[in-house]
């Protein structure tokens, strides 16, 4: 996204194209880059910057697939160039108002023209929820909580009390560079310097800026931009009382909503009112990591409380603020429209969350699903790689097919090549190799590596039975296996776990979810490693799941199971037989949907000697079944990515065999023909990697 695309008024150091290394850091991000860039943007109205409506824009994906980077690459951009905070969920321990505090001391650090941004709102309602009252005497209470304010207004002194607390309790959960050991003598230390101004900007340092913006803090209670009428001693009295007893009923979210609305007025008024804010051209910014946590939602569901009731009120009066979080999918799944799912990254933008908007839910959510990365972008990663002329699409081509596109098990991968260039080439090898970046001696395997991180947090049991699940061909299946088979050992049923939201993705075309193919073939490579005496080994597992697809008259599917385990003749006959009576392209269609069954084949050894064990059941005379048996048998092996070796040699078998079936098919010659002729074209491209 050059700067030329976004006109001088919008020209912000670090939203050009990336560096080189940041593309490698990022291949496949850009489109998510300029999407937030989209859903920065103030427009213009009458000479004048106004705010837009906004959702909360969730980035989602299982782990693995960007989006921490995503937003530390944000961060990276939007530093001293629009004021902004980063927070991990995961690692915070405080509540949805320690969170929001936090926010406001990170949205008032210097950020080039924006200055500091002050929250006089929130900061009055915080210190009269910390103020020690007589709640047993209304008038008594509105007396102490004017002393109080009138206190912080001549010294600031109990606005340090009140931030101490807040910032102790979170501080090394912000993220970027705000995390850090000894964080508690950091706090102390900014506290002494700055005092308040830390939340409420420079005009904090002279006893006069502390009384007008506490004044201006202090009536919006009266009327909180809603023409409410009421004493602000009275409501700040009941924010103390509700804050004091949070477990009766209401008051814990009547506290929320009211200090989100503080927060919200707060911005909305420096982008008013501010004499920087004609050059403010963007809002400020907040990037929350791991939204999926009870902190995350209770955090975005208060926001999106806040915004809905100002709505309420005025239509027309959004705030300032883009959101920014990413989700594993639990918060994602929550938060979608009936009826939508997360919208892709290439269909993402404005115009599209519009009609989304219709919707209530849509409104205020816009989940986008980051994709993995294509062959051409694992391509470019490759070329930046000191790898030997002439293999550089084959390991492209390799990396791409073993894990999908997954940007984590790519990257992995990647670094392990480069890591070891003197090693024995072929993914089978490189999977043995040690961790990338790790020299400690009894390290993981970069496949142990890759499936520690994919089921990170997960306990050893909930692993094993996932791959015992791994075995069906989708979620419904194995949610089958798991309630009805009895071969899983931890778990029962519809596992919360193992079924888990950032696991699984949606399917293709309206099919049920599926396993992520990176880390469903790691967890087949764990399944196909247990003994044969094991209650559920790769036999009894395979072998329900046949038994299963009988009994529900699932053809494909029994023959799927079957060819998993290696009944290669069973499945021969069935597509022999099938010559004369199925479509030419629907026999081709399910030729490749059968054939891409498990394996537990090596597919080190070369494949010729293989495809011959195979299929020494059959007569060489008897075609077309012999010639189908050996293209059953190549497909096989062709579809396993730890093949990409042989991929070229496979692919002429294939094409071979396939090109003497053609003339059994009823009708179908010149379609099988054709496709011979593909898988030939293909051989030529398709460089071998090992």
């Amino acid at each position: 996204m050059a700067d030329a695309e976004l006109g001088p008024a919008h020209r912000i150091r670090g939203w050009s194209t990336p560096t080189a290394g940041e593309a490698v850091r990022l291949y496949g991000r850009n489109a998510a880059l300029k999407l937030v860039r989209e859903f920065l943007t103030r427009e213009e109205r009458d000479g004048a910057l106004c705010s837009r409506r906004y959702p909360v824009v969730v980035f989602t994906g299982m782990r693995g697939t960007g989006k921490t980077a995503l937003l530390a690459d944000l961060a990276g951009r939007l530093d001293q160039q629009v004021a902004f905070a980063r927070i991990d969920c995961e690692g915070f321990e405080g509540g949805a108002r320690d969170l929001l505090s936090l926010i406001a001391f990170d949205l008032n650090r210097q950020s080039g023209r924006y200055g500091t941004l002050p929250f006089p709102r929130l900061i009055t309602g915080q210190i009269a929820m910390v103020a020690h009252l007589d709640l047993t005497d209304r008038e008594v209470a509105r007396e102490q909580v004017r002393q109080v304010l009138e206190e912080h207004q001549k010294t600031g002194q109990v606005l340090q009390e009140a931030l101490r607390t807040t910032l102790q309790s979170g501080f090394e959960a912000l993220g970027g560079s705000h995390g850090a050991p000894g964080a508690g003598a950091a706090i102390e230390n900014i506290i002494y310097k700055y005092g308040p101004d830390v939340v409420l900007g420079g005009l904090a340092a002279s006893r006069r800026g502390r009384r007008l913006l506490l004044g201006k803090g202090q009536e919006w209670y009266g009327h909180q931009d809603c023409d409410l009428g009421r004493s602000p001693l009275d409501v700040l009295v009941d924010l103390n009382r509700m804050a004091t007893f949070p477990e009766a009923e209401g008051n814990r979210r009547e506290v929320a909503e009211l200090l989100w609305a503080a927060f919200l007025a707060d911005l909305r008024d420096s982008f008013r009112h501010s004499r920087r804010a004609v050059g403010w051209t963007l809002n400020c910014v907040v990037l929350l990591d791991n939204a999926d946590t009870v902190i995350g939602r209770d955090f975005l569901d208060e926001l999106v409380m806040a915004r809905r009731q100002r709505a309420a009120y005025a239509a027309d009066d959004p705030d300032p603020l883009t959101v920014v979080a990413t989700s594993r999918g639990d918060l994602a799944e929550r938060v979608r429209a009936r009826g939508e799912s997360a919208v892709t990254l290439a269909d993402a933008g404005y115009a599209d969350y519009l009609r989304r908007s219709q919707t209530q839910v849509g409104r205020w959510w816009y989940p986008v699903l980051l994709p993995d990365l294509t062959l051409d972008e694992v391509g470019n990663m490759v070329s930046a790689m000191e790898l030997p002329g002439g293999t550089r699409h084959a390991v492209a081509s390799a990396v791409h097919r073993f894990s999908a596109g997954h940007p984590g098990a790519t990257r992995t991968l990647l670094e392990a090549i480069a890591e070891h260039p003197e090693k024995p080439a072929g993914l089978p090898a490189i999977l043995g190799l040690p961790e990338p970046g790790v020299i400690t001696a009894g390290s993981r395997t970069v496949e142990e590596s890759l499936l520690w991180r994919l089921t990170e947090g997960m306990r050893p049991a909930a692993v094993a039975d996932l791959a015992t699940c791994a075995a069906a061909r989708d979620e419904e299946a194995a949610l089958r296996l798991a309630a009805d088979s009895g071969l899983l050992a931890g778990t029962r049923g519809e596992d919360p776990v193992i079924f888990a939201a950032d696991l699984w993705r949606a399917g293709p075309r309206g099919r049920p979810a599926e396993l992520h193919p990176v880390l469903r073939r790691l967890l087949l490579r764990r399944l196909a490693a247990r003994a044969p005496d094991s209650p559920a080994d790769w036999v009894r597992v395979f072998g329900w799941l046949r038994a299963s697809c009988l009994d529900a008259g699932d053809e494909t599917g029994e023959l799927y199971h079957a060819l998993a385990l290696g009944a290669v003749e069973h499945v021969a006959r069935w597509f022999a037989h099938a010559l004369e009576r199925c479509d030419p392209a629907e026999w081709l269609r399910l030729l490749s949907s059968v054939t891409a069954a498990p394996s537990r084949l090596d597919h080190r050894l070369e494949p010729a000697p293989q495809i011959r064990a195979l299929t020494q059941w059959a007569d060489q005379r008897d075609v077309p079944l012999a010639l189908v048996g050996r293209l059953v048998a190549a497909s096989w092996i062709y579809a396993d990515p730890l093949s990409a070796s042989y991929g070229p040699s496979l692919l002429r078998e294939m094409g071979a065999d396939l090109y003497q079936i053609a003339p059994y098919s009823t009708d179908g010659l010149t379609v099988l023909r054709d496709e011979a002729d593909s898988y030939r074209d293909a051989a030529v491209g398709d460089g071998s990697y090992g």
